[in-house]
């Protein structure tokens, strides 16, 4: 596979790759099966680097579940129909051909193997089927991208820096930055592609974590630290429901965490980032909790009404959450209302509780009420080192449906570069090896003409 005349490679356009994630793997192995040759540069010195840590470790690399709404972009487009030329399915069918089997756990696929070696290992594999078209240039990090008068060939000059300082240049007819967002550090994600496309004239939207942590507002958040529970979480800003998600719910010394946290955390980061950058009026961010998700309203009120009516004198408030939620998160909530939960019932009523026998019923039943509806202020995310995707980005207006660019002829931009990012469950991944796909097949059949925004 891949053999081709001298004198055909000498008329194949070269391309250079700069990052070899999901996105950069595949561009260079969807550009190198149209017939051109490819320098592919990493700052790290495997291919992949990313990959190995996506899904735990696991690789989950798509999703049966596929709508318009598990993606954000401050476009507004539909990323889906974007994705339409190697959408999700043939993402799969790529992986399957090459004996990658997969399967399914509630919508999410992985490699049967549960293992994301499996996964990089095919795609470099596959990438060793042209040696003799591919330049792989591992540990070099690519500093600076110069673009050459309109009709010169080849159009750019790319060049890298090794750790140790070593200079090296390549020339290349197209490009493709495809170098990843500002998550992972430790895998070379610093930021470095924004910068090279912004040096060509793109721009870059505000940039914010996403599939984090939250921070919440308080003192007595440590008081639930380390309690994992189910629960319905919505997103809320400015007072209106902005998402929801129900799962498993962790709590953290600073906030909240687990799936469905990071699930309705898009809007959330990206309010903070407004409210971070003088945004008028500023945003009121919130995380509204349901505790009892598996209860329908009538039978919530039948359990509160049951328990209001057991309740004893010498039943402290802690007792009255017996049953139905962690001790530890219990005590959050009583802490938040401004009471001890040791605190017993008959010292509730004060001196009026003899003239108001409900007195002493009132705040058990506003407590039992915080199950349904507790709201949690959010003021800040954990930072990009805890993310796992970076919202904002190049703006999608700013690239064809082809991922060419519309600024700088010769240009490409694929993965998590783009202002598009996806919620859990494999959809940055699709994306990623979608767009890679796309972008390698149209820069080897492209041209390096300008094209000039509207």
């Amino acid at each position: 596979m891949g053999n081709v005349s001298v004198s055909q490679m000498e008329k194949s356009p070269v391309i250079a790759i700069a990052g070899a994630g999901a996105s950069g793997l595949m561009a260079a192995i969807s550009a190198l099966h149209a017939g051109a040759r490819v320098i592919l540069l990493d700052r790290n010195d495997r291919p992949g680097a990313k990959i190995y840590a996506t899904g735990n470790g696991r690789c989950n690399l798509s999703n049966r579940i596929m709508t318009k709404e598990c993606y954000y972009s401050e476009s507004g487009e539909d990323i889906l129909r974007r994705m339409e030329p190697f959408g999700p399915e043939s993402v799969c069918r790529f992986f399957t051909e090459r004996g990658i089997l997969l399967h399914e756990r509630n919508g999410y696929l992985y490699p049967r193997t549960d293992q994301a070696s499996t996964v990089v290992s095919a795609l470099v594999r596959e990438l060793r089927s042209f040696p003799e078209r591919l330049e792989f240039l591992p540990g070099i990090r690519v500093s600076e991208l110069t673009r050459g008068k309109k009709d010169d060939a080849p159009a750019f000059c790319i060049r890298g820096e090794s750790r140790g300082g070593n200079v090296l240049t390549r020339r290349a007819d197209r490009v493709i930055l495809a170098s990843g967002g500002m998550v992972s550090k430790e895998f070379g994600c610093t930021g470095d592609g924004y910068r090279l496309a912004m040096s060509l004239g793109h721009t870059v939207t505000p940039l914010f974590p996403c599939l984090v942590p939250l921070v919440t507002q308080g003192s007595n958040q440590k008081a639930a630290a380390g309690v994992r529970t189910q629960a319905r979480v919505t997103a809320v800003i400015d007072g209106k429901s902005v998402r929801s998600d129900t799962g498993e719910v962790q709590f953290t010394e600073r906030g909240i965490s687990g799936i469905p946290v990071f699930q309705i955390s898009h809007p959330l980061s990206e309010a903070l980032a407004e409210n971070a950058a003088g945004h008028s009026p500023r945003r009121r961010i919130a995380v509204r909790m349901n505790f009892l998700p598996e209860l329908s309203d009538g039978e919530f009120a039948k359990e509160a009404q049951r328990r209001l009516r057991s309740i004893r004198p010498d039943d402290t408030l802690g007792d009255l959450f017996a049953g139905l939620i962690p001790a530890k998160l219990s005590s959050l909530l009583i802490r938040d209302a401004g009471f001890a939960q040791e605190k017993k019932i008959r010292n509730l009523g004060g001196p009026a509780r003899e003239e108001n026998p409900d007195a002493a019923q009132r705040i058990p039943r506003l407590l039992l009420d915080t199950l349904r509806q507790k709201e949690f202020i959010i003021c800040g995310t954990e930072d990009f080192h805890r993310a796992q995707v970076t919202g904002g980005g190049i703006p999608l207006a700013e690239v064809d449906s082809e991922f060419a660019s519309r600024v700088c002829g010769g240009l490409y931009l694929a993965g998590e570069l783009l202002d598009t990012d996806g919620i859990c469950g494999g959809y940055n991944l699709t994306f990623a090896f979608s767009s890679g796909w796309i972008a390698g097949r149209s820069a080897a059949a492209g041209s390096n003409s300008y094209v000039i925004l509207p």
